[in-house]
């Protein structure tokens, strides 16, 4: 029985819990709080912006990509014709 917890024992840990109003206070300094934090966090509006940046990037660089294989193609057509141009005045034509 030595484990049991007596009236006065009993009491004086009563007196070390938190009141409803304490409580009630911190709920409120806490929800305060993470409001403030939530409302940092990026919103759908900035997801959707975002997307929209990456999307005409996406864009850009297929543009891009395209374009290069045209003048790579644009490039060997002129090679080859610089090529037979050398061979038909005879002279010699090394990259």
């Amino acid at each position: 029985m030595k484990n049991l917890v007596t009236k006065d024992v009993w009491q004086a840990e009563l007196q070390n819990f938190a009141t409803k109003a304490e409580l009630k206070a911190e709920m409120t300094i806490l929800r305060e709080a993470m409001n403030e934090r939530f409302s940092e966090l990026p919103r759908r509006e900035d997801f959707s912006r975002l997307l929209s940046v990456v999307d005409g990037l996406a864009g850009e660089v297929k543009t891009y990509n395209q374009e290069r294989a045209a003048e790579g193609a644009r490039l060997e057509r002129i090679e080859n014709w610089i090529k037979k141009a050398a061979r038909a005045v005879n002279v010699p034509f090394e990259l």
